[in-house]
Order: C-alpha cells, then sequence, then structure tokens
C-alpha cells in the first residue's frame, strides 16, 4: 500500500482512497473520517453547542429527558434515544434500556458480587448492562 500526504494553503482538503476490495484498515479510516464529520446540538440552559460524536462518551435518559456526556458537560439533546441507537449504531451500543455508550470511550467492565456487569467510560461515568443487552455488548467490542 502506497500513501502520499500534501500540504496546501490554497486548497480544499480532500482524501482519496483507491483500494482493490474493502479491508479492516480501510472500514477503520473510513469510520474515522466519518465520524468526524457527525454532529448532534446539544442544549444547555441559554446556548446550543454542536457536538462531535467522537466527543460524546454516552447517551443517558433522565427524567423522560436525553442527555450527552462529554468531558465538557451535559447536554440536552432533542433526538429519542431509539433514534440515536439507529443513528450512531456503528458507533455507540446500547448497554441498557436508558443508555448508549460509545465503544471508543469504554474503560473497563467491572463484575458486581450479584453476578451484574458494569462499565466505566472515560470520564468516570459508570453504568450496568442489563441481562438483555450483554450479549450484544460482547459481540460488539469483540468478546
Amino acid at each position: 500500500m502506497k500513501y502520499r500526504i500534501e500540504f496546501s494553503e490554497t486548497q480544499n482538503e480532500d482524501i482519496v482512497l483507491i483500494a482493490r476490495e474493502k479491508s479492516p484498515t480501510l472500514l477503520k479510516i473510513e469510520a474515522i473520517f466519518s465520524e468526524s464529520e457527525r454532529t448532534v446540538f446539544g442544549y444547555e440552559e441559554d446556548r446550543v453547542v454542536r457536538l462531535a460524536i467522537a466527543q460524546i462518551t454516552a447517551f443517558t435518559v433522565e427524567d423522560a429527558k436525553v442527555y450527552a456526556l462529554t468531558a465538557e458537560g451535559k447536554f440536552r439533546v432533542k433526538d429519542r434515544l431509539y433514534r440515536l441507537e439507529e443513528v450512531f449504531a456503528d458507533t455507540f451500543v446500547k448497554i441498557n434500556q436508558s443508555c448508549l455508550v460509545n465503544i471508543a470511550h469504554i474503560e473497563r467492565f467491572d463484575a458486581t458480587i450479584g453476578g451484574a456487569l458494569s462499565v466505566t467510560l472515560k470520564g468516570g461515568y459508570r453504568d450496568y448492562i442489563s441481562r438483555r443487552q450483554l450479549r450484544t455488548v460482547k459481540e460488539r467490542i469483540g468478546f
């Protein structure tokens, strides 16, 4: 595989990949570039913030409202959780009825005495994985 990077202050950025077939490496590169362009609008009191999908740690439901958790704070999102799950299925995984987590932000899994499994994300957010979602989570992260 050959590659070339050119820098130009006068031209727009273009990325062109030419390959015989899709490989795991090319799929990862594609995911990186498509993820950087996808955004969600978050609302915090009187301001609206554009949130890149890569910076969102999790989507959670509290008091029937959906929130995006980031390193900068918690932002209200006007989409429904099931809709976010459909749109961002390649980046997020549903761990229970009220939470989607960004797979790239998973730090560790912990087992509790009762046999439940919890996930800790970068930034310290922690939530439990429901038994119903456990198989899906394992498949998505490659267990």
